[in-house]
């Protein structure tokens, strides 16, 4: 008998699969939901200066502009 263990970065453990094809599902699932979770630390922040010499951030659209404008 055998048991294939895929582990998870999120929860810290190995999650188990009964047959290597449940296992390939299970790598997948784990990849995706991980890859979701550091999708935003890619994000392209816009620093804008402000009147007052100071800045605004905010995240960018696909033109380069911020979505918030200060």
């Amino acid at each position: 008998m055998k048991k294939y263990n895929v582990f998870n970065q999120l929860t810290g453990k190995p999650e188990e699969a009964l047959t290597y094809e449940e296992a390939l599902i299970l790598q997948k699932k784990i990849k995706d939901e991980y890859y979701a979770s550091i999708e935003g630390l890619f994000t392209i922040t816009v620093l804008v200066k402000n009147e007052d010499e100071t800045w605004t951030q905010s995240v960018s659209d696909n033109q380069g502009n911020p979505l918030i404008n200060p």
